[in-house]
């Protein structure tokens, strides 16, 4: 049985991720860290799972370690690795399902990075996790584990 319907597809170096006609987010490929949002730590898996208790995504944005999705009311949910704060929710703990991340606004659009992310909002971008090299934008290079202003 194939993946059908599929609308947009994302990747990174060793995970998929697609998203349905139905709104809905599959994953594999690598799930070491809990990335194919399913509830599970597989190492990896050959075919698709779906991602838990998400649906209404208009996007994904995937790295090695963890991923982020975007619905359609401008929520964002984050999940894997967050050794670095990555997954924004203030704390250092791993999750197999999205965990939501608190924004000031909608969002309008995601990215994530090497054990980073970023969110776009009306007027403004916030970003969160690892910031040895300056990548969140705030002027330092401390990580937050919580969403933080890029500042021009």
């Amino acid at each position: 049985r194939s993946l059908k319907r599929v609308v947009s597809i994302y990747s990174s170096q060793s995970t998929f991720c697609a998203i349905k006609a139905d709104t809905t987010g599959w994953c594999w490929g690598a799930g070491w860290f809990g990335q194919l949002g399913n509830g599970s730590e597989l190492s990896y898996t050959t075919k698709p799972v779906q991602i838990a208790d998400l649906d209404g995504i208009t996007s994904i944005s995937v790295d090695q370690e963890s991923a982020c999705a975007l619905t359609s009311d401008g929520s964002v949910y984050c999940w894997g690795s967050n050794r670095q704060n990555q997954l924004g929710d203030g704390t250092r703990t791993n999750s197999p399902v999205p965990v939501f991340v608190t924004l000031p606004n909608a969002a309008r659009g995601i990215a994530v990075g090497q054990q980073h992310a970023c969110a776009a909002l009306p007027g403004s971008i916030r970003c969160w996790g690892l910031n040895t090299y300056g990548q969140l934008g705030n002027g330092s290079t401390t990580s937050s584990e919580q969403p933080s202003l890029v500042e021009q």
